[in-house]
């Protein structure tokens, strides 16, 4: 939820969709980014459910799961991972940008979990237990892009 009109606008235009914690998988919000699936539409979540201000790989909430569970065509998922990006603009105010900080952005490989879905939809899992299992394979992806952001980052920027 934005606070302020001019946050609305602002990540309006980067079609950021405010997600209420504590709401759980089935909100509106949710719900719309569904139908942005389900038209062929992309959306980009952050799976942590906030902003990670000490950068460790936070447990992550099963809205993806859902979104993946319910679509009509299961989505590609595209891990990614990144640092220095709050070196370049501070998680803290004064939000003002930091010209010349080094930023490493590793994007992992394409995961299609159709094949898995279907496996335990056949082994007759629940809901539930599915959305807990394809979580845990998207965070098992992300802890390796996350290694290698890391390795990158230090290997371009440390070394100099």
């Amino acid at each position: 939820m934005f606070y302020k009109d001019w946050y609305a606008k602002l990540f309006g235009f980067g079609r950021v969709v405010p997600v209420i914690r504590g709401w759980g998988v089935y909100q509106k919000c949710m719900n719309f980014c569904l139908e942005k699936i389900d038209t062929g539409g992309w959306v980009h979540l952050f799976v942590e459910g906030k902003v990670n201000m000490d950068h460790r790989l936070l447990k992550l909430k099963w809205g993806a799961a859902r979104l993946i569970l319910d679509a009509k065509i299961p989505p590609i998922v595209l891990p990614m991972w990144h640092i220095g990006m709050d070196d370049f603009l501070p998680n803290r105010p004064p939000y003002i940008p930091q010209i010349g900080k080094k930023i490493t952005l590793v994007v992992g490989n394409p995961m299609d979990v159709k094949n898995e879905l279907k496996k335990l939809k056949e082994m007759n899992f629940t809901r539930v237990e599915i959305r807990k299992r394809i979580t845990d394979l998207i965070e098992k992806e992300l802890r390796a892009v996350r290694l290698q952001c890391e390795e990158m980052h230090h290997k371009l920027h440390n070394s100099r």
